[in-house]
């Protein structure tokens, strides 16, 4: 009984602990050129790049980049499963072996408008070292990526920001 409610006090402390994080940083809502996507991101990052693909943006110490990227597919109207998004991720990954990328999480999610998305975390091993989280989804005939790295050392201060990103990231139908 006791171990339960330690773990139980744990848990309620990182759930307080994530929710003053996510209060103290305040989001915009920055939409695609088409009106087609959406996504959030920290209010004092800068957006550029925002009329093709990639879009990016770019933390104020200039540290921290995330880009939504997307590319046409020849099927438009359709749902993409879960297992689709994870072979083309995987592909996408595979095809740049050369960053000698490894997989450390991969997790299938459900955007808020209801389409399948897969978050990779990715550690990338250049100098000083990198790690990159991957949204992998499609909708409308595009497949998307939404990728934000940083480098190895400042990962854990950035992981909670780019994870409410990548959550941010839906679609405007």
């Amino acid at each position: 009984m006791l171990r339960s409610f330690v773990l139980l006090m744990c848990s309620c402390s990182m759930i307080l602990w994530t929710l003053e994080l996510f209060a103290a940083e305040t989001y915009k809502q920055v939409r695609g050129k088409n009106d087609d996507w959406h996504i959030i991101v920290p209010s004092d990052w800068t957006v550029e790049n925002s009329k093709s693909s990639p879009v990016l943006f770019t933390s104020p110490d200039g540290l921290s980049v995330c880009g939504v990227h997307w590319a046409l597919l020849k099927e438009k109207k359709r749902r993409y499963s879960h297992a689709e998004l994870k072979k083309w991720a995987n592909e996408l990954v595979a095809s740049q072996s050369w960053l000698k990328a490894k997989v450390v999480r991969k997790t299938s999610l459900i955007l808020p408008s209801g389409e399948n998305g897969v978050r990779y975390e990715v550690s990338i091993p250049l100098a000083p070292g990198g790690r990159s989280l991957r949204l992998y989804t499609a909708s409308n005939g595009k497949l998307f990526t939404v990728d934000c790295e940083t480098f190895a050392s400042l990962w854990e201060n950035r992981k909670a920001t780019y994870f409410a990103v990548i959550g941010g990231f839906d679609f405007s139908h």
